[in-house]
């Protein structure tokens, strides 16, 4: 069920702070930057990601989402 209310989308990035309770292992992939879906509910999705040095990704547009981040790592 959809409320009317929007979601506080940085308390969600906030319980995912910790990548030990990630449902899959966080990786830092020498070759590609790495990424995993973590969870979905019906008006949200929750991204791990992780980049190295000389890693990145193209300038891309997500339409018209809202978006937060949280960095729970740095190597």
């Amino acid at each position: 069920m959809t409320s009317d209310r929007p979601t506080d989308l940085l308390a969600v990035a906030g319980r995912y702070a910790d990548p030990a309770g990630w449902p899959v292992p966080l990786r830092f992939d020498p070759e590609h930057r790495w990424y995993a879906r973590l969870a979905v509910g019906d008006d949200h999705e929750v991204w791990g990601l992780s980049w190295l040095p000389g890693q990145g990704t193209d300038l891309h547009d997500h339409g018209g989402s809202s978006g937060a981040f949280l960095v729970v790592a740095a190597r």
